[in-house]
């Protein structure tokens, strides 16, 4: 039986944000106050690959604060493909941990399909 599900995203593993961050080849999250065009935000900065300001995450809520200036200081789609990054590691980890085998799948415009089965059926 198929299902299709709509998940929307709070970042709070940062253990699956780690591995998201090395499979886009991105330095690892650094804990403390990142600097923002006004002010800081406070949690676990990433840097994406020409942005100028990093992406904050807070692990306690799930936010993702960032300041791309409407895509004049970082494209959309570096973020977009974080956000996927991490989401396939929280279904890969929920899947190991659940005795499911992940199948992944590429979909045109770059979107990812993963189908859990059980293992042995």
């Amino acid at each position: 039986m198929s299902h299709v599900v709509t998940i929307k995203t709070e970042v709070k593993n940062i253990g699956c944000l780690i591995k998201a961050c090395s499979k886009l080849n991105l330095a690892e999250p650094k804990l403390g106050s990142h600097r923002m065009y006004s002010g800081s935000e406070q949690g676990y900065g990433v840097n994406l690959k020409d942005w100028r300001y990093p992406v904050v995450v807070n692990e306690q809520t799930g936010e993702i604060k960032y300041d791309n200036f409407g895509g004049s200081w970082g494209n959309q789609l570096e973020l977009d493909g974080l956000v996927q990054a991490y989401q396939e590691e929280v279904v890969n980890e929920f899947a190991h941990n659940s005795g499911y085998m992940v199948q992944r799948e590429t979909l045109p415009e770059g979107e990812i399909r993963l189908t859990l089965s059980s293992v042995g059926g």
